[in-house]
C-alpha cells in the first residue's frame, strides 16, 4: 500500500524520489515505517523502463481511478449453471492503479509488489489475468475509449507483463 500511495502522488517529472518520499513523511502522509518500505531505486527503475518512459510522455495520465461495474455472474464464475443464474450480475468495484492515453488509445497499468520466484513471472500473470481484463472493461466504460494495451509492472523484479 505504501508503494501504491507513493506512485499515486509522486511527481515523476521531478525525479528526486527519495526526497519526495521524505516530504510525504514530513507532511504526515506516510509514516517513517511506510516510507522505509518504499525503495526509490525500484521506482527509478520503473520510470527508466520503456513502459515508464511511455507513461511520462503520455498526453494524459490518471492514477488511482475508482470504478464500479456490473458483470454477468457467468463471466466471473463459469461453473454457474446458465439457466439458474441467467441475468444475475456481480457488482465489481476496484481502483485502477494507472492508465494513460496515447494517440491510438488507452494503456492500462497495474502495479504489483508480490514476491515473484525467479523466472516465474507467469505465475503472477495468470493470477491477475481476470482482474486486468475486468479493469480494462471498466476503463473503456469510464472513458469511452479503447484500451489498446494492458500491463502489470512487477516492482519486486522490475519486469513488465503484457496481456
Amino acid at each position: 500500500t505504501a508503494l501504491h500511495f507513493v506512485m499515486q502522488h509522486i511527481d515523476f517529472n521531478r525525479g528526486d524520489f527519495e526526497e519526495q518520499i521524505r516530504e510525504m513523511v514530513a507532511k504526515d502522509l506516510l509514516t517513517e515505517q511506510q516510507a522505509g518500505s518504499v525503495d526509490g531505486d525500484k521506482i527509478r527503475q520503473f520510470f527508466r523502463s520503456p513502459l515508464g518512459a511511455r507513461m511520462m510522455a503520455a498526453k494524459k495520465v490518471s492514477r488511482e481511478v475508482p470504478f464500479q461495474i456490473e458483470i454477468p455472474c457467468s463471466e466471473l464464475y463459469p461453473d454457474m449453471r446458465e439457466k439458474i443464474y441467467q441475468g444475475e450480475t456481480v457488482l465489481l468495484q476496484g481502483i485502477i492503479d494507472c492508465c494513460f492515453e496515447e494517440e491510438d488509445g488507452m494503456v492500462l497499468l497495474d502495479y504489483k509488489t508480490d514476491y515473484v520466484p525467479e523466472g516465474r513471472a507467469e505465475i503472477i500473470g495468470n493470477k491477475y489475468r481476470i482482474q486486468i481484463d475486468c479493469y480494462a472493461r471498466a476503463l473503456e466504460m469510464l472513458t469511452g475509449k479503447k484500451v489498446k494495451e494492458k500491463y502489470i509492472y512487477l516492482f519486486s523484479i522490475g519486469e513488465t507483463l503484457e496481456y
